[in-house]
């Protein structure tokens, strides 16, 4: 349980590495962001690919069904 949004927050970017640290530690506006809804969004904003849905489809099509699996169960 966290006090508050800022406290959560603070949790949540100890977990970015990389990339997302640096795009955080590098982000304008961060102080502005005190809330979780806001956070998760900037994030997702960032981070969520734009077409998820797609590459999600086409990630199912590849899928090929081994020769020792069947449907049948």
């Amino acid at each position: 349980a966290f006090p508050d949004d800022a406290a959560r927050i603070r949790y949540a970017v100890t977990s970015f590495d990389g990339v997302a640290r640096n795009w955080w530690e590098s982000l304008p506006n961060r102080a502005a962001i005190n809330t979780w809804a806001a956070f998760v969004d900037t994030v997702r904003q960032r981070f969520r690919p734009i077409m998820s849905s797609m590459l999600a489809r086409q990630r199912l099509a590849r899928l090929r069904m081994g020769d020792r699996h069947s449907v049948a169960g």
